[in-house]
């Protein structure tokens, strides 16, 4: 098994509590997934 680590790599790890009122509201779905999207380009 190849334990190569990959020249970039995301780690999304989220502990926000459900109770902080109006979190996440400000989200942009597309926003995020196009910077990720032009971080994999070279």
């Amino acid at each position: 098994m190849d334990h190569t680590l990959r020249f970039r790599q995301i780690h999304l790890d989220f502990h926000t509590s459900e109770q902080i009122a109006c979190i996440g509201s400000l989200f942009d779905a597309d926003k995020f997934a196009d910077t990720l999207d032009r971080a994999r380009s070279p």
